[in-house]
């Protein structure tokens, strides 16, 4: 609340601002529940996931991943790719992005 004064300087009022902020809350609390569900997702599959965005950086790294390469999700979230899998032709192709055609010497045999 701020004080409303007069030009001789005399209180004749206060102010308040208020603004409603339900849509705010009411995203933030599905982007949290969306949050979570993608956890439990790579907290439960029985493959190693690895989300990375579009420049190769590690967005989310599942606990099979983390025995599979031996790296805490923690040591590895917010860094490039191919800090763990330097040589690999699965880190040229997890960094190409949708639109970059994958080279046919990098196309892994599954």
């Amino acid at each position: 609340m701020s004080p409303v004064w007069d030009d001789a300087g005399h209180l004749v009022g206060a102010a308040r601002v208020a603004r409603d902020i339900t849509a705010a809350k009411c995203s933030q609390i599905a982007l949290a529940e969306r949050e979570a569900h993608l956890q439990s997702i790579l907290d439960t599959v029985p493959d190693a996931m690895i989300v990375i965005d579009p420049q190769g950086v590690v967005q989310s790294f599942s606990t099979v991943a983390e025995r599979l390469f031996g790296y805490a999700a923690d040591e590895v979230v917010g860094r490039d790719v191919g800090v763990f899998m330097p040589t690999s032709p699965i880190a040229s192709i997890m960094t190409a992005t949708s639109c970059d055609p994958i080279p046919s010497e990098s196309k892994v045999q599954v």
